[in-house]
């Protein structure tokens, strides 16, 4: 198999099928759908099972609770058997040729690690607001200082990952990434947006006050870097994040 698609999933009977379908609609086919339901209390589990039971490539775990997006993409990871390894939330979006273009790109040049530009849609997938136009390549250092990675479009080899999982419930997969980071020299940009990012008021990304926490604080004890490199770094992280989110999207 060429792919494993992993996809938390908590209340998202509203967005959960626009997600499936952009997957059903992938121009490369050899994929499996593993969905991890973090205990939802609406109808989320019933969409699911009814493309489950149409097609075997979805499969569906529930979870007894709500331990967290990471807790759910680490037990996916843990049943994957994709030779990559693709992270696609249960309210975003994949442009049909994504998984396409993403196989590709990292087979024929030997990427273990691979990411591609987006576009960031308010709520709606048809109220596009910005696209985020990736660098060519990132590593350890310049993630440090701002993070060009999204969990839509990163595309990892399975053997990368190996048993590195993510922690935490706050900016879990940019310390994830960090330490993927560590294992390989560098992530390659697809320069293509080949996916849509929807931001949410209520979704727990928006909560920016403990990101920006939890981002120091990993700095200082996940990373171990000194006091004044965090400062840095950190620096470096909150002027990219103004500049992506409060001076280029418009209120809504």
């Amino acid at each position: 198999m060429k792919v494993s698609i992993i996809t938390p999933m908590y209340n998202s009977a509203l967005y959960i099928d626009e997600t499936i379908q952009s997957v059903l609609s992938q121009t490369l086919t050899d994929w499996e759908m593993i969905i991890v339901d973090n205990n939802s209390s609406d109808e989320s589990c019933m969409i699911v099972e009814s493309y489950a039971s149409d097609d075997s490539r979805i499969k569906l775990i529930r979870n007894d609770r709500n331990g967290g997006a990471a807790e759910a993409r680490n037990k996916g990871m843990d049943i994957a058997l994709g030779d990559y390894i693709a992270f696609l939330d249960s309210d975003d979006f994949w442009y049909p040729t994504f998984l396409e273009d993403m196989y590709s790109f990292s087979s024929k040049n030997n990427y273990s690690f691979s990411y591609a530009s987006y576009q960031i849609a308010i709520n709606s997938l048809s109220n596009i607001k910005k696209e985020f136009r990736v660098p060519a390549m990132a590593t350890y250092e310049s993630m440090l200082k701002v993070c060009v990675i999204s969990c839509l479009t990163a595309f990892i080899h399975r053997e990368l990952i190996a048993d590195t999982r993510m922690e935490g419930k706050i900016n879990e997969d940019y310390f994830f990434w960090l330490s993927l980071l560590k294992k390989t020299p560098q992530a390659y940009g697809h320069q293509s947006a080949l996916a849509i990012y929807r931001l949410r008021q209520n979704s727990a990304s928006r909560n920016k006050l403990k990101v920006v926490y939890q981002k120091w604080l990993g700095f200082r004890t996940r990373e171990r870097i000194s006091f004044w490199k965090s400062v840095y770094y950190f620096s470096h992280y909150f002027w990219h994040g103004l500049k992506k989110y409060a001076f280029s999207l418009k209120k809504h």
